[in-house]
């Protein structure tokens, strides 16, 4: 540990209740269930990148013939009918649902910012799905 040049481990000395606490702030984790109860001191960070999977995707818009990506745009996942997560479109328009159990079924991706447009996903393994488009919906009186 001591001579690890990533400092991809780390070991400390603490009382169980220490740890507890730096376990909760650092988002540690067991690898099983089983290493929680028998008191195991070996803990993961960033364990979902591992053992869970995510929905993840861009979000476009057309205006004037060009295509751009749309940063800010809200989206809702949605399982079952109910609002699981919400995100929020980065710079570069993606956006990610992370943390999610593999073969968990039927996922909606839905824009909130003033469009209609939804994405329904059927979760087995990571995903990373085709843009979604917001572009605005030109009426009959527009063309």
């Amino acid at each position: 540990v001591t001579v690890c040049a990533s400092e991809a481990f780390k070991a400390v000395l603490i009382e169980d209740s220490e740890m507890a606490v730096l376990a909760k702030a650092d988002g540690l984790e067991h690898y099983n269930a089983e290493a929680e109860k028998t008191r195991s001191r070996l803990y993961y960070k960033n364990l979902h990148k591992f053992n869970k999977e995510f929905i993840a995707g861009s979000v476009t818009k057309t205006v004037k013939g060009v295509t751009d990506v749309a940063e800010g745009v809200k989206l809702n996942l949605i399982k079952d009918g109910s609002v699981i997560a919400t995100q929020e479109t980065d710079f570069f328009g993606d956006f990610k649902f992370d943390k999610l159990p593999p073969n968990s079924g039927t996922y909606v991706v839905k824009v909130l910012s003033g469009s209609k447009a939804e994405r329904e996903v059927d979760l087995k393994l990571s995903v990373t799905i085709d843009d979604i488009d917001i572009s605005p919906q030109r009426s009959k009186t527009d063309a």
